[in-house]
């Protein structure tokens, strides 16, 4: 058995920006796992331990890390958020270059009122 990779946007200055986009993850995270879609966040697996330890909140420092969980996944799915943050940021950015070049595939994650949206981004 194996999962998916949740990518999301997360790194901002404002703490509160940070925590809503932890909070958007982490319920998407329980939409995706309570229908049996096994994935992994990153996001929601390591906001914690990233405050309580001060840990960077960067792209950069995180960035083996998530490779090495991309690498061992069958594909990303993207949270698409209101304002489109997933768009501009890096670390998003980041991860689903690497998708491609490992050509795994890349969704997208859309919540809607009621529910969430997957939709196939590539191939």
């Amino acid at each position: 058995m194996t999962y998916k990779y949740l990518a999301s946007a997360y790194t901002d200055p404002d703490p509160a920006v940070i925590q809503r986009r932890f909070e958007e993850a982490e319920h998407c995270l329980d939409y995706l796992l309570s229908r049996k879609i096994w994935t992994f966040s990153p996001i929601v697996h390591c906001h914690a331990l990233a405050k309580k330890y001060d840990l960077p909140k960067d792209h950069l420092f995180w960035q083996e890390y998530d490779r090495a969980m991309i690498l061992a996944s069958r594909g990303i799915i993207i949270l698409k958020d209101g304002d489109n943050a997933w768009t501009k940021s890096k670390g998003v950015q980041d991860e689903m270059l690497f998708s491609r070049q490992l050509n795994l595939p890349i969704e997208t994650v859309e919540r809607t009122k009621d529910e969430y949206i997957i939709e196939r981004l590539w191939p």
